[in-house]
């Protein structure tokens, strides 16, 4: 089945806590070679800032809430825009999908989510996490992370 090319349903992936768009690579390659999926889908990724410190003291790190919202604007560009989408999160980056789908349903936005047909999450810590948790403790009391926060 061939899908117009400039209509194609959107795979979008959003990676984590402490990475980047390039965790998703070796995927991304493995998946672009497989002609049953590029045939149908467009494969995209979404980088946003994240890291476990922020050594510059006029620089912030973005807290949950203003990456969903930047992941709002990012799906209302003409790219995306009336588009199918699935949205794909590891780890933080399905807090992020869930931050956008919160945001929109309780702003009364929820007709931003029409075009989402699907969210899958990878390791997404829904109820907190708690893997490192000792570490990044002790690197809280010296740097605050709202990312890290919203983890716990």
């Amino acid at each position: 089945m061939s899908v117009n090319a400039e209509r194609k349903p959107i795979v979008l992936f959003v990676h984590g806590f402490g990475s980047s768009s390039r965790c998703w690579e070796t995927l991304l390659k493995l998946l672009g070679t497989d002609e049953r999926i590029t045939s149908i889908y467009d494969l995209a990724i979404w980088d946003y800032p994240t890291k476990w410190v922020e050594v510059n003291i006029l620089g912030r790190i973005p807290r949950l809430q203003e990456l969903g919202r930047a992941l709002a604007a990012e799906l209302d560009s003409p790219r995306y825009r009336g588009r199918e989408l699935t949205l794909v999160g590891h780890s933080q980056g399905g807090l992020v999908i869930q931050s956008y789908f919160a945001d929109a349903l309780t702003g009364g936005n929820a007709s931003a989510l029409n075009d989402v047909r699907q969210a899958i999450f990878f390791a997404t810590p829904s109820e907190g996490s708690t893997t490192g948790m000792s570490i990044r403790r002790l690197v809280s009391l010296l740097f605050t992370n709202p990312q890290e926060v919203t983890l716990r």
